[in-house]
């Protein structure tokens, strides 16, 4: 997509589960000298309970409202570094103010194998998604639905085989945005 104006006040980095979202997130913000906010941890603070309890017990649709509303809140506070959901993106509203003046997205591409790799490696918290008999296969299903969502985004960055930093310069050098040393 288009370059993004210098004015960018917001950074939301949004792909697949396992793309390297949070990791890339803090980093981003440390070389910006801006707060970072994982969205999936400030719902879980939001609602009191993981987001494997708020899946089973209000269902997805009911996670998706607060997720959306979490979000849209994060992204009044600014300067902000965002890690999005997996899914966050591909709601309409969510979407739209993350392609709004003032925002950049980021789409980090990563191969399912990948993901699947990062998410075993990880001690983070279980996958609502990815509670089923072959978790790859599913990985791959999710990433086929949600691709062409994600690539609406302002930049894709492909995070396979690539460090943290290598990311972070990338993304700061495509947007055009400055950042403190």
């Amino acid at each position: 997509m288009t370059t993004p104006r210098a004015d960018v006040r917001a950074i939301a980095l949004t792909g697949p589960m396992g793309s390297g979202k949070s990791a890339v997130g803090r980093a981003l913000a440390r070389a910006l000298g801006w707060p970072f906010v994982d969205a999936d941890e400030a719902i879980v603070e939001r609602a009191g309970k993981p987001i494997a309890a708020i899946f089973a017990d209000s269902g997805e649709a009911a996670f998706r409202q607060l997720e959306r509303e979490t979000i849209a809140d994060l992204l009044e506070q600014r300067p902000l570094v965002l890690a999005l959901g997996g899914g966050a993106f591909l709601d309409p509203e969510t979407r739209a103010r993350c392609l709004a003046p003032g925002c950049l997205s980021v789409y980090l591409a990563t191969r399912p194998e990948t993901s699947w790799r990062r998410i075993r490696a990880g001690n983070g918290p279980a996958r609502p998604l990815l509670q089923v008999d072959d978790p790859l296969e599913q990985l791959r299903s999710i990433l086929e639905q949600r691709r062409p969502l994600y690539e609406q985004a302002h930049l894709t960055v492909c995070t396979d085989e690539r460090s943290v930093p290598e990311l972070v310069r990338g993304i700061l050098e495509r947007a055009g945005i400055g950042h403190r040393r």
